[in-house]
């Protein structure tokens, strides 16, 4: 550990927020562009940059000065980014194990009150996408189409699909709020959303 992280270590671990805040602009960007490296989202990048210093805020006590602490730092964003791939990919299988149980799942709560509501919410907040954005999420969504198929049919760039799909996904979230958690989890499934 550099003598100057050594100090503002003994700093925070005597509750010093000045010390955490600047170990925070010391540290805060190389740890932003290590996760980057990985998950490719800048918002989880930054969602994990700042749950590490949240973590090191709260172990703030336990840091031991003999040990590097870079490494610790890095460690955590390695552990954080571990962790949220790991949550993808168990979403990804979920969605693979569950979808081909979709239609006889969205046939049996087709006369339910608690169908009928949420696929009134889902349907309003797909209708409040911009219009671009719901064009390529029900190509994607309704027609299955492929990014690479949605691109060629709109004559554009993949990446400007997957942007429009993480956008999408990002407001479909916002607005649904906890119906959204509900299709995840599998308690609802409605055929066009997947």
């Amino acid at each position: 550990m550099s003598k100057d992280d050594k100090i503002l270590v003994e700093r925070l671990k005597n509750d010093d927020r000045a010390a955490f805040e600047e170990l925070f602009k010391l540290y805060s960007e190389r740890i932003y562009y290590f996760t980057i490296r990985y998950i490719k989202n800048k918002e989880e990048a930054e969602e994990i940059t700042q749950e590490v210093f949240v973590r090191l805020w709260n172990r703030r006590f336990d840091l031991k000065t003999e040990l590097s602490f870079s490494s610790y730092l890095f460690m955590i964003a390695k552990n954080a980014v571990i962790d949220l791939l790991r949550k993808r990919q168990k979403e990804s299988t979920l969605k693979e194990e569950i979808t081909p149980d979709v239609n006889s799942i969205a046939e049996k709560s087709n006369n339910s009150v608690e169908y009928k509501e949420l696929n009134e919410i889902v349907k309003n907040s797909i209708l409040q996408l911009p219009e671009k954005r719901r064009q390529i999420f029900l190509l994607s969504r309704d027609e299955g189409l492929t990014y690479k198929e949605i691109a060629e049919k709109l004559n554009i760039s993949i990446k400007t699909v997957e942007s429009h799909m993480r956008l999408a996904l990002q407001q479909l979230r916002k607005t649904i709020g906890s119906s959204y958690e509900l299709i995840l989890t599998g308690i609802f499934f409605l055929p066009f959303f997947w």
